[in-house]
């Protein structure tokens, strides 16, 4: 009677409603199961697959419940759909490979996945941009705030010096238009045209070159009207190129500073620089022409109080004679001052010349020394000469040496208390002789270094309540050092005393001689009269 299922394209079986033996199943059954029913004895228990549902047939027919299951997956990789109806005394099953609708299912989910996935990922990827693309809209808008807000002129070009971009004050303080600055041609004749700066040179010429060899234009100065304020303005322009990895120029950047209050300055200092430059001229030929005019008077004031002293000798009472020495005293302090003043207006006026001849270094020294040891003596001060050579020649001007000498122990003796020590020391370096003059006085303060070869610097003696001198000696002493190539250093404690070092070089031996060579200076003594004159 179940003859009618034995060609159908889909598997039948029929159980037995009380134990769920295998009543009846048709050819496409065996072929979906592999099995022969006869073989298995009727039993589903036997049928890999069935017996996996069995629970689930016999609820359907103790309950008399119409079931479908769909896509069951009771074999590896195949897929099945049950028809459960249950009869009176048997439960009738119909199922349908549904695996290949189901493997096809799972390509077109697989598919829809990727496809969505690839979509997910595309939309979030869109998103991003779109969120960078605003951010970069914000950064855009922002920059160009930034950039039309700056102080600094801005002008971009392009590879063929066509305007790319440029910012406000670009326009507001070159005076320009944007048809003066489409090219870099109309903008740089512009500039040309319209700069009232003296000695100009031309921009064109500039630009050419710079395109020619791609080194930039550093800070070129015009002077433009500043029609705003009817006067002139500074500005300054640099020319940068930005090329690429094959030195091809891709832009060029313009900048443009406006430096009128820097400049105003510039040309403000310059002008109180000539001006300070005539005033300083002006005053020391006044210096000049007064030290000049009274050079004479104490020339003859001195002749004539010698005169009284050599003629009128007897007659001069105690006091007259006092009152002539002060006055002596005061010439000699005078002459100092006025021959000092004169030979630094000389120097900074290069006018001071130089006669230099070959002389022994250290017995000049040393008969300096021995004509000075009066005065050191009068004030208590132990001068002591030492030196380790015997004999140096230096090529210099004698007179001006001297004088170097003469001024740096009336420094000494004036700074220097009673019962300390003045060392005059003459050494020899490599190519070098060495001079130095060490006091144990006052010292110096550390402030006071760096100016006591300034004109008129002086520094305050605790040993004495008188000014000690106009400040002129160590100026003329550091001039008259550099004028022959020497070379001087001072160190200082104070409380400890000061130590005057100064350098010549040693002349070659063209000009060595014996010492008996050269002739000691007679003339000595009246040079230390003169140069301690002031002190008390």
């Amino acid at each position: 009677m179940y003859e009618i299922y034995d060609h159908l394209p889909f598997g039948v079986v029929i159980l037995n409603g009380r134990d769920l033996s295998v009543e009846y199943s048709n050819l496409a059954f065996s072929k979906i199961f592999n099995a022969q029913i006869k073989s298995l004895e009727k039993d589903i228990e036997k049928i890999i697959g069935l017996n996996n549902v069995k629970d689930i047939l016999k609820g359907c027919f103790e309950d008399k419940i119409n079931k479908k299951l769909r896509r069951i997956n009771i074999m590896t990789d195949k897929y099945f759909d049950f028809i459960i109806n249950p009869k009176e005394q048997v439960l009738e099953i119909y199922i349908y490979d549904v695996t290949e609708y189901v493997n096809e299912e799972n390509k077109i989910k697989r598919g829809r996945d990727r496809f969505l996935n690839i979509w997910s990922e595309m939309k979030t990827k869109c998103d991003i941009m779109q969120q960078l693309r605003i951010k970069e809209k914000e950064y855009i808008l922002h920059l160009k705030d930034v950039v039309h807000n700056m102080s600094e002129g801005l002008v971009v070009l392009d590879c063929y010096g066509k305007l790319d971009f440029c910012n406000k004050p670009a326009i507001e303080l070159g005076n320009l238009t944007l048809e003066q600055i489409a090219t870099a041609k109309e903008f740089f004749t512009y500039m040309d045209e319209n700069n009232f700066a003296d000695n100009k040179e031309s921009l064109q010429r500039l630009y050419a070159k710079y395109i020619e060899e791609l080194k930039p234009i550093h800070s070129f100065i015009v002077k433009l009207r500043d029609k705003s304020k009817d006067d002139f303005k500074y500005i300054e322009l640099s020319c940068n190129p930005v090329i690429d990895k094959d030195d091809i120029l891709i832009n060029t950047i313009i900048t443009i500073n406006d430096v009128t209050e820097i400049k105003n300055n510039e040309i403000k200092l310059e002008r109180q620089a000539k001006e300070l430059e005539t005033i300083s001229k002006t005053k020391d030929e006044f210096f000049n022409m007064v030290s000049h005019e009274l050079r004479t008077p104490l020339t003859i004031i001195q002749a004539s109080i010698q005169l009284a002293n050599d003629v009128y000798r007897d007659e001069i009472s105690s006091n007259i004679g006092k009152i002539l020495l002060k006055v002596n005293q005061s010439c000699r302090i005078l002459l100092k001052l006025i021959n000092n003043i004169l030979d630094i207006s000389k120097a900074e006026a290069g006018f001071l010349k130089v006669d230099n001849s070959p002389f022994d270094i250290v017995s000049v020294t040393e008969n300096i020394v021995s004509s000075a040891n009066f005065y050191a003596k009068s004030k208590g001060i132990n001068l002591i000469f030492d030196t380790t050579e015997e004999e140096a020649i230096v090529y210099l001007d004698k007179d001006k040496y001297e004088k170097i000498i003469l001024n740096l122990l009336s420094n000494a003796i004036k700074f220097t208390p009673e019962g300390k020590n003045i060392t005059v020391a003459t050494n020899m370096g490599k190519g070098y002789a060495e001079v130095k003059v060490e006091d144990e006085g006052v010292g110096i303060p550390d402030e006071k270094l760096g100016e006591i070869f300034n004109r008129f610097v002086q520094i305050t003696n605790p040993l004495s309540n008188n000014s000690q001198g106009t400040g002129l000696g160590l100026a003329l002493v550091k001039k008259l050092i550099d004028l022959m190539d020497g070379e001087i250093e001072v160190k200082s404690r104070l409380g400890i005393g000061t130590k005057f070092i100064i350098r010549f070089k040693i002349h070659s031996n063209n000009y060595i001689h014996t010492s008996s060579s050269f002739q000691l200076d007679s003339n000595i003594d009246n040079k230390v009269i003169l140069e301690f004159s002031d002190i008390n």
